[in-house]
């Protein structure tokens, strides 16, 4: 299956339902074995068991690399997971308060 096609062809929330399946597909599972062989144990604490694998980023997933994945385990993943939330919607009200600013002063 060309999982590279349907992520691109996938929007709002449908995009997370492909993602789903993903997870759920054989390729995804070998991708996700070689990681955790690969890591052994989280790369944070050293943590050996509640593993899960990280994605570093989300524009290749479908095809992604080996070395786009990380071991995680569950706390760490979930912290980490928030911290990325974080920053990105701290983005987000930046270049909100910047485009009002402009908006104002007439930049």
């Amino acid at each position: 299956m060309n999982w590279r096609a349907r992520f691109q062809e996938a929007r709002g929330r449908g995009w997370w339902a492909v993602y789903r399946e993903y997870l759920a597909s054989n390729e995804w599972q070998e991708r996700r074995n070689a990681v955790l062989l690969r890591d052994g144990c989280c790369v944070i604490c050293s943590k050996p068991f509640e593993l899960e694998v990280h994605h570093r980023s989300y524009e290749m997933v479908g095809k992604e690399l080996l070395t786009d994945l990380t071991t995680l385990c569950k706390p760490c993943h979930e912290s980490v997971t928030r911290m990325l939330r974080r920053r990105r919607q701290a983005s987000r009200d930046k270049n909100l308060i910047e485009r009002v600013v402009s908006i104002v002063l007439g930049d």
